[in-house]
């Protein structure tokens, strides 16, 4: 990263902000540093993840969360559902 800084404001909904917390919690990192790691992990032609990365992250929010397979798949529905 470069020693350039550029601020900028995002209003995300709050199923989002409360995942980018739990990911910030689980990488003993501050939100800005979670959402630049997870930015980062996005390729940048496609916008898509890298898989692994994706799936390690999911993993570690769902072991943080104590979540059951039943609760991951409501909360998963609840993302879904606020994407429409």
């Amino acid at each position: 990263m470069t020693g350039t800084r550029n601020p900028t404001s995002v209003e995300l909904d709050e199923m989002t902000d409360r995942l980018l917390v739990c990911l910030a919690e689980a990488w003993g990192v501050s939100k800005e540093e979670a959402l630049r790691r997870a930015l980062e992990q996005a390729d940048p032609v496609t916008g898509a993840p890298n898989k692994e990365s994706w799936l390690e992250a999911f993993k570690a929010l769902q072991c943080s969360l104590s979540l059951t397979p039943a609760k991951a798949a409501e909360w998963q529905d609840a993302i879904r559902e606020g994407r429409r």
